[in-house]
């Protein structure tokens, strides 16, 4: 997937600075420059949005991991309390069959 992922965002990359850099010289409003110039000012904004998407992808990434550890965690914390509860119940029967064992002597 994170594969694919950046395979895309590379395309998406050349794509933008590409159309950006004929879109800014067959409009003119920089004519002064030249082509390449464009195409790599265009590349680099495409670099530019390629690595916030990445970021951003990566801490929506990072918060999925944390919610999903945090679960797990308080799923386990719940199977403890209750394993813990379940023991105590055990040791106060073994408590109470002990005190009937002595009791009948």
């Amino acid at each position: 997937m994170h594969e694919r992922r950046n395979k895309t965002s590379i395309f998406v990359m050349i794509y933008f600075g590409t159309i950006w850099a004929f879109g800014a010289y067959f409009e003119g409003k920089v004519h002064e420059e030249p082509f390449i110039l464009k195409l790599v000012v265009g590349l680099l904004a495409g670099f530019y949005m390629y690595m916030l998407a990445n970021i951003n992808t990566t801490i929506v990434e990072i918060d999925e991991e944390r919610e999903r550890q945090s679960r797990y965690f308080n799923e386990l914390e719940t199977k403890h309390k209750a394993l813990q509860a379940e023991k105590d119940r055990l040791l106060d029967r073994v408590i109470h069959l002990e005190e009937k064992m002595r009791s009948s002597k």
